[in-house]
């Protein structure tokens, strides 16, 4: 995704490896070091950063989008569902059995309305 944004953050990580490329007291190998480290820390940052987002927003897999987690709400309904048991018969060939089952499932509803089930209670 391109944004008017691109061209200030690939500004300011340029400026970053200037001031080491033009700082006349190192060697060309401690400015390489420096440009591995910053590369590390961009790493960093960018792990705390999207650690941060992931905390304050949550996935709609409908919408394929992020929302506050305060907008979304929390839904239980029951619901009713095949359960697969297989039987062994001890012969070359097992029998399945189903079995119609109803338990509690939890649901988390984004903004838009869309049901994001979470699992069973």
């Amino acid at each position: 995704m391109k944004t008017f944004m691109d061209s200030e953050i690939r500004n300011i990580i340029e400026k970053a490896f200037d001031i080491v490329k033009n700082n006349t007291d190192l060697s060309a190998k401690d400015k390489l070091e420096y440009y591995i480290a910053i590369r590390d820390m961009m790493g960093v940052i960018y792990k705390e950063k999207r650690r941060e987002i992931l905390n304050e927003y949550e996935y709609c897999k409908e919408c394929d989008d992020y929302y506050k987690k305060k907008f979304f709400e929390d839904v239980v309904k029951e619901k009713e569902y095949e359960y697969c048991t297989n039987r062994l018969t001890g012969g070359y060939l097992d029998d399945y059995e189903y079995e119609t089952r109803k338990d509690l499932f939890k649901y988390r509803v984004c903004p838009k309305g869309h049901e994001n089930e979470v699992g069973i209670i």
